[in-house]
């Protein structure tokens, strides 16, 4: 979760960025409740194994999230847990009103760059909307994105709120 002060609180439809486990379509929902979060502009996020996490919530629960930011993700499952790779969930998906923004270093050891670039292939053949950086001369972490990330995001939400209004 990004850091809020303490003392302060929680402004309505603030955006905020929640860790969610890989089967806490129950915990998302409940924290819509506690929260007065825009349900119209919950965005799923996740790094390297956690990035295979978001990935997996967004395609099984597309009702549920706007967009998915995924940083270093994996797309095939931990050995020791059963779950799908993600390019044949994307197969399966209602994904094209999902949008995503994939972050990957080039030279990525844990995860490698190829994984990125199958998805981002898959996305592509699937006409679904996303933005792809590939980190030249990144490894596994090392990179630092997330002013592009915001500025997707902003347009993103402002986007949808223009189209309601």
């Amino acid at each position: 979760m990004l850091p809020i002060n303490r003392n302060a609180t929680i402004p309505p439809k603030t955006i905020m960025i929640i860790a969610i486990p890989i089967s806490g379509k129950k915990f998302s929902y409940n924290m819509i409740n506690i929260v007065d979060i825009d349900e119209k502009n919950i965005i799923i996020h996740g790094f390297s194994m956690g990035g295979y996490g978001a990935w997996r919530m967004s395609l099984l629960y597309p009702d549920l999230f706007k967009a998915a930011v995924i940083l270093s993700g994996a797309i095939s499952p931990p050995p020791h847990l059963k779950g799908e790779r993600i390019t044949d969930l994307l197969d399966k998906a209602e994904g094209e009103k999902l949008s995503y923004f994939i972050v990957h270093g080039a030279k990525d050891n844990a995860v490698p760059v190829e994984q990125a670039r199958e998805a981002v292939q898959k996305l592509q053949e699937l006409g679904i909307s996303h933005e792809y950086i590939e980190v030249k001369d990144a490894y596994h972490t090392g990179y630092n994105k997330w002013l592009e990330i915001f500025n997707w995001l902003k347009n993103l939400i402002y986007r949808y709120k223009k189209v309601i209004r």
